[in-house]
């Protein structure tokens, strides 16, 4: 098994709140998850850097969740 930790960078692309608390849990959630190592806006993008190595089961459903919600 490789236990080599390799960073990931994920694209969210003109990600939407319906309003500023939206927005505060979003971020608030973001810095919650262990696996996440960065994040930072860049234009209409969000860049989120996560640490694979501390990705499960787990942290892969919270991490695909916004997808699909944002």
């Amino acid at each position: 098994m490789n236990t080599e930790s390799v960073t990931v960078e994920l694209r969210a692309v003109s990600v939407g709140y319906f309003s500023p608390g939206d927005e505060s849990a979003f971020f608030g959630w973001l810095e919650s998850l262990p696996c996440v190592e960065r994040f930072e806006g860049s234009g209409h993008a969000l860049h989120i850097w996560v640490n694979s190595s501390a990705v499960g089961e787990v942290e892969l459903r919270e991490l695909l969740a916004p997808f699909r919600r944002y």
